[in-house]
């Protein structure tokens, strides 16, 4: 919907980065839980895919951020996910919930794919986050967690903008604006 999209580019020579509807930038996320591992899947819709970024800089192009604060922790996990210039799939997280947190160890224990149909104008982005590798308890996933996600858009001149579930993620993070979900 447009009240979901932040956009940088208000007017004068950056008003073709304006957005201009769900053929521009859209997402289709779902969610579950199965075998202790926490499944999100999401298909973008963007007319330009553009990502000449890697490492802790790739939320500057097309990527999809995730945020999950688990009430058993101190901090949000903020996950990055991109499909690198070379066509590789990337994650990074710049942000973790435990303090005593071993990230070498849990990326290695996420499977991510990111795949682009240019055709379609899709990028489909699949991860896998197994409740062990980010201390997410069966009691964690009963009592609810808060869950945001956004889709950062560059159409080849600047991140132009993003695309978020809720408020909180983007412009300043706060948790308490994200959604609950609970996941059995």
């Amino acid at each position: 919907r447009a009240d979901q999209i932040y956009s940088y580019a208000i007017s004068g020579p950056e008003q073709d980065l304006i957005w201009r509807g769900p053929e521009d930038l859209s997402a289709e996320v779902r969610l579950a839980a199965k075998d202790r591992t926490f499944e999100i899947q999401v298909e973008v819709t963007d007319d330009i895919h553009i990502q000449p970024y890697t490492g802790s800089t790739v939320w500057n192009g097309d990527s999809i951020q995730i945020g999950l604060k688990l009430s058993s922790q101190p901090r949000a996990w903020h996950f990055i996910l991109a499909m690198l210039p070379d066509g590789k799939p990337q994650v990074t997280c710049d942000s973790r919930g435990s303090g005593a947190f071993d990230w070498a160890a849990a990326a290695a224990e996420l499977d991510l794919a990111v795949s682009r149909d240019e055709g379609a104008k899709l990028t489909r982005y699949r991860l896998n986050i197994p409740f062990d590798a980010i201390g997410l308890t069966p009691a964690d996933a009963a009592e609810g967690y808060r869950f945001n996600l956004i889709v950062n858009d560059n159409d080849g001149k600047l991140r132009e903008g993003y695309l978020a579930a809720a408020p909180g993620m983007g412009t300043g993070e706060d948790p308490s604006l994200w959604k609950v979900l609970q996941l059995e």
